[in-house]
This record gives structure tokens, C-alpha cells and sequence, in this order.
């Protein structure tokens, strides 16, 4: 595999690109006990980017150093500290459960629409990429 017999490597992320890895990619990486797929954790705002959860805790709270904060974020000049004070600060105001639930909606309003569909495979394939992108965690 590709990463054969890399004893030193503990941790990995594989781009959500990657479709496919081949056999004993991983084999003999002993040390290898963190794999994440997708993105990291913060990318989106190392970009500049707020996403739900973020717009979300901005708008239903009062703080303004929490504000200009986010406008620091936007404009590519916060810190990495920064952006996971940010981070902590909307999982507090509670952006991640808003934005959960907010998915659970839209996923079962996606189902209902889709319930009509004649062919199995199709709504078969529908209805599991709908919970997969509800479900998914990165």
C-alpha cells in the first residue's frame, strides 16, 4: 500500500475527494491511530468563511467582541487561536445543535419529496445519499 510500513504516522486526513484507497494502504502503520475524511476542523473559517452554526450564534446573541471577532475571521486576519476561541464560543451559543436540527428538517422534508419516486433503485440511491450527508460528521 501506500503508506506501507510508515511506522512514524499516527495521523491522517484524506481529502473527501478521495474515492477509493487501495489494499493495505495503512499496512504496518502501527503508531496510525487518528484517520479523519474531509476537511479539518476550522477550514472554513481559515478561508473566511462563516458557516450556519457561526451565523446562527452571531445573530441570536449580544456579543460584540464575539462580532468583531467574526469580522476578523472574514477578512483572513484571525489567528488560529483565534478562530478556535470563535469555534468553542458558538458550540456554547449552541450553532451545532441549531444547525443539527436544522438538517433533521431538511433531510425529512428532502424524504417527503421524494416518496413518490416509482423506481426502488433511484429512491434507494436518493434517500441514502439524503442520510448520508445528514449523518455525516466532517
Amino acid at each position: 500500500g501506500c503508506f506501507y510500513l510508515c511506522s512514524k504516522l499516527s495521523t491522517i486526513t484524506i481529502p473527501s475527494s478521495v474515492s477509493s484507497i487501495g489494499n493495505e494502504c495503512f499496512n504496518c502503520c502501527e503508531d496510525l491511530n487518528n484517520v479523519e475524511i474531509g476537511k479539518p476542523t476550522a477550514n472554513d473559517m481559515r478561508e473566511g468563511k462563516l458557516t450556519l452554526p457561526a451565523l446562527y450564534a452571531l445573530n441570536n446573541s449580544g456579543d460584540e467582541e464575539m462580532k468583531k471577532l467574526a469580522l476578523r475571521i472574514r477578512s483572513l486576519n484571525a489567528t488560529d487561536a483565534e478562530i478556535h476561541q470563535f469555534i468553542a464560543w458558538v458550540i456554547e451559543q449552541g450553532g451545532i445543535t441549531y444547525a443539527e436540527k436544522k438538517m433533521e428538517e431538511i433531510c425529512k422534508d428532502a424524504l417527503s419529496l421524494i416518496q413518490d419516486v416509482k423506481d426502488a433503485e433511484i429512491f434507494h440511491a436518493l434517500s441514502s445519499f439524503l442520510l448520508y450527508c445528514k449523518d455525516r460528521t466532517k
